[in-house]
């Protein structure tokens, strides 16, 4: 679940990994048993929404094309 701190200072949260503690403004997405999902909720620090999509795998670099600049082919 995605979970904003929505508060001028720090504040922390129970997960299923431990204690993290967000930032103002911050947000992560976080696994919370529901007891403590509930009890965040109470507070009213937090904001809650869905996770983040995956983003999408960056495209290879296509490489600068070769060429002999602005040279112009010899007549024979």
């Amino acid at each position: 679940m995605r979970i904003t701190n929505t508060q001028a200072g720090p504040r922390g949260v129970n997960t299923t990994a431990g204690v993290v503690l967000l930032g103002p403004g911050e947000a992560r997405d976080l696994d919370l048993p529901d007891a403590e999902l509930a009890v965040a909720r109470r507070t009213g620090w937090f904001a809650f929404g869905e996770p983040e999509p995956e983003p999408e795998p960056a495209a290879p670099a296509a490489a600068a094309p070769q060429h002999g600049g602005d040279k112009k082919p010899r007549k024979s």
